[in-house]
């Protein structure tokens, strides 16, 4: 049932980490009053661990035969820190401890691993630790959190549901999601996968290489797969280099023939506007026609006709004609643009640099907003709100420098460069005005479910003004929970703990870091180089462990006289990449109290945790705004020359999720209600429990 797709990591478990989804075997009895005890039994068990499943589900499980085993299998895909920290009684064991005493203990620690390792030439597992104090079983952490709801899908429908529900995404998938289109797609019907739409054409890779490379099915029951999920020759011909690139080139014959057949297929019209849509993507077309041999290989006569103009150089591509045109006659090049949306959106700095009126340029992109997309929207005005900030962050260094100049000539200098600063804000304003009315006009004709609606934004959990929709930029961790999304710390909550657990048959050496700033500005770092505490314990490090099957911690006091703080996770040794690792699991949780018999991990405290699989080495796993009280997700990569332990610059943003929705509702003249009863919908961020209500995780916040 629970099918292996990667080591260490199950189908079940992919559903569940991006989906917060689970399967579950059909109804097979009547509902009666002992199946449904039952049932509320294991949910009851399942808010102990920090989830829940809705009414209609806890009544779906009662009638199904996986019910006893239901718990279990949920248990097992939860992540759990399987080793004690160095200082088993941390934080209170840290707290007593001397800077000398702590700083002895890492020494003999470094000294048991990579110290042997250097005098006698051979691995070592374990490294030497502090003896812990013998204690009792601590008491569990009272549950700090809202229980997280997971829904329910037959077993039988689970990959075609998988499938169709992450490939609707019309923005790049990340690891974790392509992993799980790879194997949905291997266990779903040609009819199944000729019914998938796909909005965001790079998604396709994935499911085309896996149908081209199914063993299972014929050329023919291939060709029409193919043929169905690529919309024009152009989404074939991306696809076609994914797949000779993972063939390292080398295509049997009847491959070959296939991929012909299926380029033939489009009419010839689509072929050769395909073939020369700009002049890069024609050179590598060039590049790829000799691989499938397609001069040997066509019967299309036109189809072959265009090719050999492609070769001949007797083309002349779709994007140079509207550059020329661009660069001579904007209201022309405006009105090209137009048959291309998608091109027109991404000249909109460029046009508006030739001296295009910004009313016209705006006017133009309105009129074909219905063929946009929301992801590219949202990108270009994420990507030049942060311009804007950055300009004015820019005229106020400047402001500043002739503050402090008498010269009149320095003076006169530094005038100029303001007034080229302001110049390139007018633009970056420009392009973020355009793209935020087009945004209006284009969500006027998503979610008709939400039009001329009284509407209850469920949404206190998250502090909306502080959350980013991060589109491409998304972190390649995954996750149900986003990167950008930043979680309201509520009231009660004193404390955050930072946790990684990590383990493989190699010793391997993972770190935790943490960069933070004080009310003062003054910088602070804590880890295996820095710090292990502060002198108010508002931070505070468990000690640092190099070998493998280990945990570590970093507190945070959130009372504290601390501003921000970034956390950031790295591998010192013995692997290259997280994905290499066989378990890294790392989160963010909070924390009811602390002594010597308190348990240090709580699945049901977790805000958000992952097992990292992403290729890199270091990353900036979570920022916490202290003074704004709220916890964000970011999972950003870093790459080893960029990486330092100055703290990551978290501002907030120009354009925030309250600005996508306050956007959303003007346009579809929703209107907001106090609460729930006077509601015909609820809008809330997660999983769904009531007919009402509509999540913005599932309905991938309406793009």
């Amino acid at each position: 049932m629970y099918d292996s797709i990667k080591k260490g990591i199950s189908f079940d478990e992919l559903m569940f980490t991006e989906l917060r989804m689970i399967s579950f075997s059909e109804e097979t009895s009547e509902l009666n009053e002992k199946s449904l005890v039952i049932a509320m039994t294991v949910n009851d068990e399942l808010i102990n661990i920090g989830y829940t499943l809705s009414p209609k589900d806890i009544i779906k499980l009662s009638k199904s035969k996986s019910l006893y085993n239901f718990f279990k299998h949920i248990k097992n895909l939860i992540g759990d820190v399987k080793a004690p920290p160095m200082y088993p009684d941390f934080p209170k064991q840290v707290m007593k401890l001397s800077t000398a005493q702590f700083r002895f203990h890492q020494m003999l620690h470094y000294m048991s691993t990579y110290g042997m390792e250097e005098m006698m030439c051979t691995p070592v597992e374990k490294g030497w630790l502090p003896n812990p104090d013998k204690k009792e079983k601590p008491k569990k952490n009272l549950r700090m959190l809202e229980s997280k709801v997971i829904g329910l899908v037959p077993e039988d429908e689970k990959y075609i549901y998988s499938l169709s529900k992450v490939l609707r995404k019309a923005e790049r998938l990340t690891d974790k999601e392509l992993l799980l289109v790879k194997s949905a797609s291997e266990n779903c019907t040609t009819e199944q996968l000729a019914s998938l739409h796909i909005p965001f054409k790079q998604n396709l890779f994935v499911l085309f290489y896996t149908i081209f490379n199914n063993e299972n099915l014929d050329n023919m029951n291939k060709l029409s797969a193919l043929k169905s999920i690529c919309q024009h020759s152009g989404d074939v011909w991306k696809c076609l280099d994914y797949v000779i690139t993972r063939y390292h080139y080398h295509l049997r014959t009847s491959q070959k023939k296939l991929l012909v057949k299926l380029l033939e297929s489009y009419p010839v019209n689509d072929f050769r506007a395909n073939l020369i849509l700009s002049d890069k993507k024609a050179e590598r077309i060039k590049v790829l026609l000799p691989f499938i041999s397609f001069n040997n290989l066509s019967r299309s006569p036109e189809h072959k006709k265009a090719v050999s103009a492609l070769c001949n150089n007797e083309m002349h591509s779709w994007t140079s004609g509207a550059i020329k045109l661009i660069e001579t006659d904007t209201e022309k090049a405006l009105n090209y643009l137009s048959k291309k949306p998608g091109e027109l959106l991404r000249r909109i700095n460029y046009l508006l640099k030739r001296g295009c009126p910004k009313e016209k340029l705006t006017e133009t992109i309105v009129s074909v907003s219905d063929n946009l997309s929301i992801q590219t929207l949202v990108t270009i005005i994420n990507n030049f709100s942060y311009k804007i900030t950055e300009y004015h962050e820019e005229i106020a260094c400047i402001d500043n420098e002739i503050s402090k100049i008498n010269n009149p000539e320095g003076h006169s200098e530094n005038l100029k460069k303001k007034a080229e600063s302001f110049k390139k804000i007018s633009n970056a304003e420009n392009v973020y005005n355009c793209c935020t009315v087009a945004l209006a006009q284009r969500l006027k004709s998503v979610a008709p479910e939400l039009e001329n609606k009284k509407i209850y934004l469920d949404l206190n959990r998250y502090n909306l003004d502080f959350s980013v929709i991060n589109c491409n930029e998304k972190s390649k961790e995954g996750g149900y929970i986003r990167s950008g999304l930043a979680y309201r710390l509520p009231e009660n909550i004193d404390r955050l703990r930072f946790f990684v657990y990590w383990n493989d048959k190699k010793r391997v050496d993972v770190d935790l870091h943490a960069s933070a700033t004080d009310i003062n500005n003054e910088n602070i770092n804590i880890g295996w180089n820095s710090n292990f505490k502060t002198n108010n314990f508002s931070i505070i490090f468990s000690g640092d462990i190099t070998h493998s099957d280990a945990a570590e911690y970093i507190d945070f006091d959130v009372n504290s006289d601390i501003k921000e703080i970034s956390a950031n996770i790295n591998i010192y040794s013995g692997k290259n990449t997280f994905r290499e690792i066989e378990e890294v699991y790392v989160g963010i949780m909070a924390v009811d109290s602390i002594g010597e018999k308190v348990e240090l991990y709580s699945s049901a405290n977790c805000f958000f945790s992952h097992y990292l699989t992403s290729k890199c080495r270091t990353l900036n796993y979570g920022y916490i705004d202290v003074q704004n009280r709220c916890l964000i997700f970011e999972g950003k990569e870093i790459l080893p020359y960029q990486w330092n332990y100055k703290k990551a610059k978290h501002d907030k943003p120009m354009f925030s999720l309250k600005n996508y929705l306050d956007i959303l509702i003007k346009s579809k003249n929703i209107t907001l209600v106090d609460n729930r009863e006077q509601a015909d919908t609820v809008i809330i961020m997660e999983k769904a429990s009531k007919d009402n209500e509509i999540s913005l995780i599932d309905s991938n916040f309406f793009m």
